[in-house]
C-alpha cells in the first residue's frame, strides 16, 4: 500500500506539471516541504528544471506574439503562423515529455543503478577508504 501511495505522489506532481504551473507550485511546494522522502523531493527537482524550460520556450512565444500583435497584417503573415505552428508543437513536445517522465517515474522509480551485494568486512573497508578520496 505504502509503494502504491509513493507512486501516486509522483504522479501528482508530473501531472500537476502538464495542468498548470500554479498547480505544480502548490503540488511541487507541498511535496518539497513536507515529505521526508528523498526520491519524491528528486522527482520535485526533476519536474521543475523541465516546467521552466518549458516556461521560458512559452514565454519566447508569447512576448513574440504580442510584439508581433502591434502590427499591422501580423495574424495573416508567415510570423503568425511560425508562431501558431511552434505553440501546437511546444503543446505536443510538453505533453510527451511530461508523460515520457511520469512513466519512468512511476515503473521504473525504485529501481537504482547501483546493485548491492554482501561484502566482507575487508571490502567494506576498502571502499570506505576509497569514499574518503
Amino acid at each position: 500500500m505504502e509503494k502504491l501511495k509513493n507512486k501516486l505522489f509522483h504522479l501528482a506532481v508530473w501531472a500537476s506539471v502538464l495542468v498548470s504551473y500554479l498547480a505544480f507550485a502548490v503540488v511541487g511546494g507541498f511535496c518539497m516541504i513536507k515529505s521526508d522522502r528523498e526520491d519524491l523531493k528528486n522527482t520535485c527537482k526533476k519536474a521543475l528544471a523541465i516546467a521552466l524550460i518549458f516556461f521560458a520556450v512559452e514565454l519566447f512565444l508569447t512576448i513574440f506574439n504580442y510584439i508581433g500583435g502591434m502590427f499591422n497584417g501580423y495574424y495573416g503573415s508567415g510570423a503568425y503562423k511560425f508562431y501558431d505552428i511552434a505553440g501546437s508543437i511546444l503543446a505536443i513536445a510538453k505533453i510527451i515529455t511530461v508523460v515520457v517522465f511520469a512513466i519512468l517515474e512511476v515503473f521504473g522509480g525504485g529501481k537504482s543503478g547501483k546493485k548491492t551485494e554482501n561484502k566482507k568486512d575487508g571490502d567494506a573497508a576498502a571502499e570506505t577508504s576509497e569514499e574518503k578520496n
